[in-house]
């Protein structure tokens, strides 16, 4: 009876295998064209869109197919082909299926919102969930006063974030977003009379790395002359230790510091007067 029983579900197997691997043998993969004028190509990105928490992967281009995972809005997608019939065949993290495709479009949604925010509002953690929703999945606990990175907007409640290595959703009210933006510093800047560039990005909410480089007359980016970290220590100045630096002698370290708060960054090295970087 067991015997049977193991072969009957064997069979049973088989077959659904052998049906999705069939669905997908019909998808055309040439250029599927969301508007008279715009395409989108086999392997190119599709975005989640107008829904309010996440769309369906089917195993078949059906509303009625099995769904194989939620899909969160505003995730990305890539297009693998068409099924004529209001699906597209898509593959989202090594899961290929089908979504409609109303809720998919070309354009990359603009949600980000900060680089870094604290976990606020709690007694001792956060509830980190694959989907932005109270009901969903909770896959990892984020303790109170934790950072939490690439935040961007997931819907009304929920933001998207990245913590220990995983992505996913916490409610906006748990998050107290970092944002400098009378100070934002993040970005390359330029400075004419060295013909020297630097580009700064952020490390965490109180550190920034900046690297110093120039191009080679073939147009190729060199090997960075300098790259520091620096600490934050008021509303715009950061600092830093003894670094190595061609040009200069950097035993006692160096500052950065802008002056409007947008274009103009100052490169202070101690005992120097300042080099003047702009956007």
């Amino acid at each position: 009876m067991m015997i049977r029983k193991f072969y009957l579900t064997l069979a049973i197997l088989i077959f659904l295998s052998s049906t999705i691997v069939s669905f997908s043998a019909n998808v055309d993969s040439s250029p599927y064209h969301i508007s008279a004028d715009t395409s989108v190509s086999l392997g190119d990105p599709l975005y989640v869109v107008l829904c309010k928490v996440s769309v369906s992967l089917r195993y078949s281009p059906s509303s009625d197919a099995v769904t194989i995972t939620q899909v969160p809005l505003y995730s990305k997608v890539t297009y693998l082909g068409n099924a004529g019939n209001g699906f597209l065949y898509v593959d989202y993290n090594g899961q290929k299926g089908y979504i409609l495709s109303s809720y998919l479009d070309y354009m990359e949604p603009q949600t980000a919102v900060s680089h870094f925010g604290l976990i606020v509002n709690v007694n001792e953690y956060a509830s980190l969930r694959s989907l932005p929703s109270t009901d969903a999945e909770v896959y990892a606990h984020i303790p109170k006063g934790a950072t939490v990175t690439e935040i961007s907007d997931a819907n009304q409640y929920f933001y998207s974030v990245s913590y220990d290595g995983k992505q996913g959703y916490v409610l906006k009210s748990l998050v107290q977003l970092y944002t400098d933006q009378l100070h934002q510093v993040y970005g390359t800047y330029y400075c004419f009379e060295l013909n020297e560039f630097i580009d700064i990005t952020a490390n965490d909410p109180k550190t920034i790395s900046v690297e110093f480089y120039t191009y080679a007359a073939t147009g190729e980016k060199n090997p960075p002359l300098m790259k520091v970290n620096y600490e934050k220590i008021n509303s715009n100045t950061w600092s830093s230790v003894a670094a190595d630096y061609g040009r200069f002698s950097l035993d006692s370290g160096a500052q950065i510091i802008s002056y409007d708060g947008q274009n103009t960054i100052a490169f202070v090295p101690y005992g120097y007067p300042p080099v003047y970087y702009r956007r």
